[in-house]
């Protein structure tokens, strides 16, 4: 690479159909030929919490790797990169090692941006070209990689957090590095941590954490996952302590000539807990069988499981495990609190001995004789990956058979997640509709208990996702509420929320973000209006 060389690095939004994924290759622009792999040789995130977001730094070393012989020893190749962010992920800048500087993007239309690109490339100089290409999906490209050197990239975005009343959680998908032929051992630094406390990584609670030094002063944490600790489809979660007080977050950027505020109010401080967020009864339903291409080792399915049990239960809910086998009974011999330690507790037990991939029937028979009664304040989970009852006439009879079970009482809900592998489907057709494994099965049960079925491989979910998104469906309790925010000398305006409201109701479980700009003098006071359980609802927070 030659330093009189001009040096440009272009960032842009745009939109268009890519289907989404994660790939990325090498190739010489010149020629067009051959598109083997890029390796990443290097791979730091930086998190930075930010209130309702998280400030993540990805930096990347990029080379051919294993595949430089394809390729003329002097030619100067091109790096594509396509990656996923969530849909309100917002990317913020991206940045170029041009030798020994650092270059910053520019923000251009996406035509003009293109345009100048490719003329640069066709020159041979020194660009890189980021397009948001969809709600989710981005694309990278470098240019030159020098046959057998390296590029150095970095890339800023505000991901959304997770808030519950005792952790957040910051997730990032492990297919940033996953997909290269050599995984890098990958650096994780958390900047300026909420109340200055030790981070924990929840996908790999065995990670340790240590203060490193940092030129600007900030309190950093370091930690280093191994390149066999990162797993396609098992997310990175980070988990940081949120800045409640009394239910309530505020913080506001800005002066009295105009500014932004964030807000963040979780619903179930302000109102009667047995009318907005009644505590829950759940029966957890486990079976497992890793036979056939799922590759899913037992640690790690159990280890899906307790994190989400940790992130969706509260503390004041209660809940128990039952594990398949010939005589399914639960782990405990009652009821116990969803805190931390009984969470591990129950886990900890399974470990111990395996679940069976037997038995689904006696499963869920189990499951009914422990919630009879409970049709208040009960739900039914249940992990499950048989196929042996999908038939139409043999899934008649068992839904029967569970029907009976009930005697009377009002059924528990269902909430049932699939993880069959797909290639392990048989297909039972009922015009004009085609069933899949056990589809006909769930289906009916999830409909005649009133719950919900996930079915496999929906969206391309891991087995982590699946765990998280079961339990968001089950544990969803609605509630209609309303948020003002004023100032005591002023006013806000373009407010929006993050958590979208479905039909003008919000989830009670989950905190509701609000976010606005204001002019006046803080502080800010808060109307809180809410309909639940036939109530109507008023409070006025005052943030400090």
């Amino acid at each position: 690479m030659k330093k009189s060389f001009p040096t440009l690095c272009f960032f842009l939004f745009a939109f268009s159909s890519l289907h989404s994924q994660f790939s990325y290759w090498v190739t010489d622009p010149q020629t067009w030929w051959g598109t083997p792999n890029a390796t990443i040789e290097e791979a730091l995130f930086t998190f930075e919490p930010k209130g309702a977001y998280t400030e993540v730094g990805m930096y990347l070393v990029f080379s051919a790797g294993e595949y430089t012989q394809v390729f003329d020893p002097a030619a100067d190749l091109e790096v594509n990169y396509f990656f996923e962010l969530p849909e309100k992920a917002m990317v913020t800048d991206s940045w170029l090692w041009v030798e020994e500087d650092i270059i910053r993007a520019k923000i251009l239309d996406r035509w003009l941006a293109s345009t100048i690109y490719e003329n640069i490339v066709n020159r041979r100089r020194d660009p890189s070209l980021l397009i948001k290409q969809s709600a989710t999906q981005y694309s990278l490209q470098i240019y030159p990689l020098p046959n057998g050197s390296s590029r150095k990239v970095k890339i800023t975005a505000l991901i959304p957090n997770e808030w519950t009343e005792t952790e957040v959680f910051t997730s990032l998908a492990p297919e940033f590095v996953a997909y290269s032929p050599k995984v890098p051992a990958l650096r994780l630094q958390v900047i300026n941590p909420p109340g200055e406390e030790e981070p924990i990584l929840a996908s790999h609670p065995e990670a340790t954490f240590r203060k490193v030094d940092d030129p600007e002063g900030r309190m950093v944490y370091e930690t280093v996952l191994r390149p066999e600790e990162i797993k396609e489809g098992n997310p990175i979660v980070l988990s940081t302590s949120p800045q409640w007080k009394s239910g309530v977050y505020m913080a506001n950027f800005g002066n009295a000539e105009g500014g932004f505020y964030e807000l963040g109010v979780l619903p179930a401080t302000f109102f009667e807990r047995e009318t907005s967020v009644a505590a829950k009864k759940i029966m957890v339903l486990l079976q497992y069988n890793n036979n056939g291409p799922i590759d899913l080792p037992y640690a790690d399915y159990l280890a899906a499981i307790e994190q989400a049990l940790l992130k969706h239960l509260r503390p004041e809910d209660e809940f128990n495990i039952i594990p398949a086998g010939l005589a399914p009974r639960t782990v405990f011999g009652d009821w116990k609190y969803a805190d931390e330690e009984n969470i591990k507790e129950a886990i900890a037990l399974l470990n111990s001995s395996t679940i069976s991939s037997i038995n689904l029937p006696g499963l869920i028979g189990a499951g009914v004789e422990a919630m009879k009664g409970e049709s208040e304040k009960g739900l039914i989970v249940l992990f499950a990956n048989s196929i042996a009852e999908g038939e139409p006439e043999t899934a008649n009879a068992l839904l029967a058979e569970i029907d009976r079970l009930w005697e009377g009482t009002e059924p528990v809900p269902f909430f049932i997640a699939d993880y069959t592998y797909p290639g392990n489907f048989p297909r039972y057709y009922l015009e004009p509709n085609v069933f899949y494994g056990n589809a006909y099965f769930y289906t009916n049960l999830a409909r005649q208990t009133g719950g919900d079925w996930l079915e496999p491989d929906c969206c391309n979910r891991s087995f982590t996702q699946q765990c998280q998104a079961i339990f968001e469906h089950a544990l969803d309790e609605r509630i209609a509420m309303d948020l003002f925010t004023t100032l005591d000398t002023g006013f806000t305006f373009n407010r929006f929320e993050l958590q979208g409201a479905r039909g003008g109701t919000y989830n009670s479980r989950k905190p509701v973000f609000q976010y606005g700009r204001y002019v006046g003098h803080p502080p800010f006071t808060v109307e809180v209006a809410a309909f639940s359980g036939n109530q109507l609802y008023f409070n006025t927070i005052n943030p400090e």
